[in-house]
């Protein structure tokens, strides 16, 4: 791994850049899950008779499902990591 020397001296360790198609499948990933909650949501509120209310809270689920997946993915916080951290 490619080190940064910081003000202290010492050699810092620099995380490389992400991959353009990992930063772009983390983006759509929120898209996509808005727009499928979105529909789910508009479909059962045909169903129920208020698409519209339903079509906007499907989507704010969706997109939080999918910011919460990419929050998960960028701390590190996954299941083989959780797993591992118990005792």
């Amino acid at each position: 791994m490619a080190t940064k020397d910081d003000r202290s001296g010492g050699p810092k360790p620099v995380r490389p850049a992400p991959a353009p198609a990992e930063v772009l499948g983390r983006a759509l990933n929120i898209a996509v899950a808005g727009f499928v909650f979105g529909f789910l949501g508009h479909w059962i509120g045909t169903k129920v008779g208020a698409p519209d209310v339903l079509a906007v809270i499907g989507a704010f689920i969706g997109a939080s499902a999918g910011f919460y997946s990419l929050y998960a993915q960028v701390t590190g916080r996954t299941e083989q990591n959780r797993d591992s951290d118990s005792p």
